[in-house]
């Protein structure tokens, strides 16, 4: 029951700082990613990945200050150059594409907290962005020479990283998706028995009760002509 609890209590911290944690780890992966450029004496990446530490430790200030939006553009534009970069300077055999699908499911899921309605286009521009990032990184640098020669051990040091990166961020996000919604689902089934308890208790509450109340309301709502009524609390 313990360890049942532990668990439930480490899902329910995740999903509410789901963001915050998010950016932490994107600051840990290229702290790792640092140490391994500065390894391969890629420089250039090595520098590059100081900027993107700076940068995610300054999105760790806006996640706690709840500015949501400037985190999600940084994150899309910094995976989207690094990768390039990295292709560009180690080549595709480092498999430094796989942090574009990494990216993904962060895409998806801060988008549908971020945008609603219409404005959900914009998840899906992001992601055809990111894949348009891929193919032109596939085009032009599957065959291409790398500026660097790194050795066997880093370039097997990073396709091991990218990719366990890329399936922590997928399993990650789903088991955040799938607790989220059972906790929703079972949240509102409690709610819903103890407003039934009570109805059978309060005429009033069987009154707002949403299977005694919203029948009604479309009811009258679904009638030709003009209908003018108050509701009083």
């Amino acid at each position: 029951m313990k360890k049942k609890g532990l668990i439930e209590d480490t899902m329910h911290f995740l999903v509410h700082n789901s963001f915050l944690f998010t950016v932490a780890i994107m600051c840990l992966v290229h702290a790792i990613l640092l140490g391994i450029t500065w390894y391969g004496k890629v420089m250039p990446l090595a520098y590059f990945n100081i900027l993107s530490v700076v940068v995610y430790l300054f999105c760790i200030l806006l996640c706690s200050l709840g500015m949501i939006m400037p985190v999600y553009i940084s994150i899309i534009l910094e995976v989207s150059v690094y990768a390039a970069i990295s292709v560009h300077f180690m080549g595709w055999a480092c498999a430094s594409y796989n942090f574009l699908f990494s990216i993904v499911p962060i895409i998806i899921y801060f988008g549908c907290y971020l945008f609603k309605g219409k404005m959900r286009w914009i998840i899906l521009f992001s992601l055809l962005f990111d894949f348009v990032v891929f193919v032109f990184l596939y085009l032009h640098y599957y065959d291409a020479t790398p500026v660097y020669d790194v050795s066997y051990a880093v370039e097997t040091s990073l396709v091991i990283f990218s990719t366990f990166v890329m399936l922590f961020s997928v399993i990650f996000y789903n088991a955040i998706y799938i607790y989220s919604s059972e906790y929703e689902r079972t949240d509102l089934e409690k709610k819903n028995e103890k407003l039934t308890v009570e109805t059978k208790e309060d005429a009033l509450t069987k009154l707002l009760n949403r299977r005694g109340f919203l029948p009604i309301v479309e009811n009258i709502m679904g009638e030709e002509g003009e209908h003018h009524f108050c509701m009083a609390f």
